[in-house]
């Protein structure tokens, strides 16, 4: 565990790292009785580590915020709660992933929680089109131009997890100009099927390649 801050970083450092890194896995595992007993405010979302990796269990990304976990793992009463609290629907980690790219990251036999998450996230103002980059400070300084991220967006994940629901509510709602982004290793989310030959795709990575293509065009 690191409980450290830096210039330009997005995130307040919790008063109790070891408190934190309890709620960190309440988030995931869905306990919310702790998340409200200790998570009473926006100030209180605001806080991150900038790294929890705990030996044999739980692993977080740097800098992940409480949403992003409970995103990833499809909690929506923590959801709703952190997000009624006024937390930021957009926020990024040390790889610029947002709380709306891990809902995507779940493959369709995780579904039901997982668009129940995207609907609420996107509901509340998250940006379907997010691309996965920004500023790396805490390695190259305040005024550097160097930036951290893969260059993604929600749209590359749910393709890369062959998520068809997924992928097809996000271009209902807006994730359309993503169509055309690649990232950092030149893809596309239609790229990401591709690179099945047809007899190895499963109908829903069919469907969405037609459904990408045709927004294509």
């Amino acid at each position: 565990m690191i409980n450290e801050t830096y210039e330009g970083c997005n995130y307040m450092k919790p008063k109790n790292p070891d408190l934190f890194c309890q709620l960190m896995i309440d988030c995931e595992n869905g306990d919310i009785k702790n998340i409200k007993k200790h998570i009473t405010c926006k100030e209180d979302t605001k806080q991150k580590l900038m790294w929890l990796s705990i030996k044999g269990g739980n692993c977080y990304v740097p800098e992940q915020s409480l949403l992003s976990i409970a995103s990833r793992y499809g909690n929506i009463e923590i959801m709703k709660y952190l997000i009624s609290l006024g937390t930021d629907v957009d926020d990024l980690d040390e790889y610029a992933c947002t709380p709306l790219h891990f809902a995507c990251l779940k493959r369709k036999e995780n579904n039901k929680e997982n668009i129940e998450a995207v609907k609420i996230l996107l509901e509340a103002g998250a940006d379907p089109n997010k691309v996965s980059y920004k500023k790396f400070y805490r390695i190259y300084g305040i005024n550097t131009n160097k930036m951290s991220g893969t260059g993604e967006t929600p749209l590359h994940n749910a393709a890369i997890m062959g998520n068809l629901e997924i992928v097809k509510y996000l271009l209902e709602n807006g994730a359309k100009p993503s169509l055309f982004i690649k990232n950092n290793s030149g893809r596309t989310p239609i790229d990401y099927v591709n690179i099945y030959e047809d007899d190895e795709k499963t109908e829903d990575q069919k469907k969405i390649v037609e459904m990408l293509s045709a927004e294509k065009k």
